[in-house]
C-alpha cells in the first residue's frame, strides 16, 4: 500500500489529484465514510479499481481479476457509496476494453 505520508486527513480533491498522479485519468469514484474508490478511465494491465482510505491516508491498488476485488467491493457496497464527480482536470472518458 502507498501513503500520501500526511497525518492530515485527504480531501476528496487531493485523493483524485493522488490517484491521477499515478494512475491518469479517472473516470468515476465513490465514496462511504471510510474509503473513496477511483475507476481509472484508461485499463492498465494487472490493474483494477483503487481505494483510498480516508481515515489512513492509505492508497489500495486492487488487481485486475474480478475474483481479486470483488469481495472488496461488495464490502464497499454494503457501506451505502454515494456516487461523485471527478474534477475536470482529472477527469477522462472510459475507455472499452477489448477481450
Amino acid at each position: 500500500m502507498d501513503t500520501a505520508g500526511s497525518l492530515e486527513p485527504l480531501t476528496f480533491y487531493d485523493a483524485a489529484k493522488w490517484v491521477h498522479q499515478r494512475r491518469g485519468k479517472l473516470s468515476g469514484a465513490a465514496e462511504t465514510e471510510t474509503w473513496w474508490l477511483f475507476a481509472p478511465a484508461t485499463p492498465e494491465a494487472g490493474k483494477g479499481p483503487i481505494m483510498v482510505n480516508r481515515k489512513t491516508n492509505e492508497l489500495e491498488q486492487l488487481g485486475s481479476l474480478p475474483k481479486e476485488w470483488k469481495p472488496r467491493l461488495e464490502a464497499f457496497k454494503k457501506e451505502g457509496p454515494t456516487p461523485l464527480s471527478i474534477p475536470e482536470e482529472f477527469y477522462g472518458e472510459p475507455e472499452e476494453i477489448s477481450l
